[in-house]
């Protein structure tokens, strides 16, 4: 059969060489955050392709040694995680894990044990301080609860409280939390009930040797 047109043949099925992908997912909760996170690479214009899963896939990258990355979480409600880096013999099919800390303007879980303050210097709001919550007395295979201060000062921290043996009561258990910067760490105690919030009654002032405001449940 004769034809008085062109046939056009497909051509050749457009591929992708995946070099990796990010795994953004909630500390707390374990949930994958799909939506509000961007991702550049350091000194390249590519940007990831999210696919169905909400990973962020970066594809078709040059050839490096490895590869900085930069994440920006904000839009999504948390802190911007640490830059990271993706060496060129990791293995591009194994997503990376990034934990996100929630920002303290971001909601929790009604049922979540949360503990929030404010962090200064005198009367200088410290940004960026580093906040770890551990249970007193320690409790086995548990690992401090960690997240930082906003531009305000304010941290809120989300806990897990280990379940109660059979016949236990539920009681306040006792936390530490640790306090440090550039100038140094403080150690606040207090005691938190769970699934329920709590605030510490004023500021956690680094430079006061006044002894710590006690943390209520609000």
């Amino acid at each position: 059969m004769t034809h008085s047109f062109a046939i056009a043949f497909a051509e050749p099925p457009l591929t992708h060489a995946v070099r990796f992908a990010l795994a953004p997912f909630d500390a707390f909760t374990g949930a994958r955050v799909t939506a509000g996170i961007d991702a550049r690479i350091d000194g390249l214009p590519d940007v990831p392709v999210r696919n169905r899963s909400g990973l962020l896939v970066f594809t078709n990258l040059p050839p490096q040694a490895s590869y900085g990355y930069r994440m920006s979480a904000a839009k999504a409600g948390y802190f911007d995680p640490p830059a990271g880096s993706f060496a060129a013999n990791d293995d591009p099919r194994i997503p990376v894990a990034v934990p996100l800390l929630r920002l303290p303007t971001s909601g929790y879980p009604d049922d979540a044990t949360l503990l929030r303050g404010m962090v200064r210097r005198g009367a200088a709001a410290i940004e960026g301080a580093s906040v770890s919550v551990a249970f007193a007395p320690p409790v086995g295979g548990a690992t401090p609860f960690v997240t930082r201060t906003d531009a305000t000062g304010s941290f809120a921290a989300a806990l897990r409280l280990p379940l109660l043996a059979p016949g236990e009561k539920d009681a306040p258990r006792g936390v530490a939390v640790t306090v440090t910067d550039a100038g140094g760490s403080r150690l606040y105690p207090g005691d938190v009930r769970a699934g329920r919030p709590h605030r510490f009654a004023a500021p956690l002032d680094l430079d006061s040797a006044a002894p710590p405001p006690p943390l209520v449940q609000i």
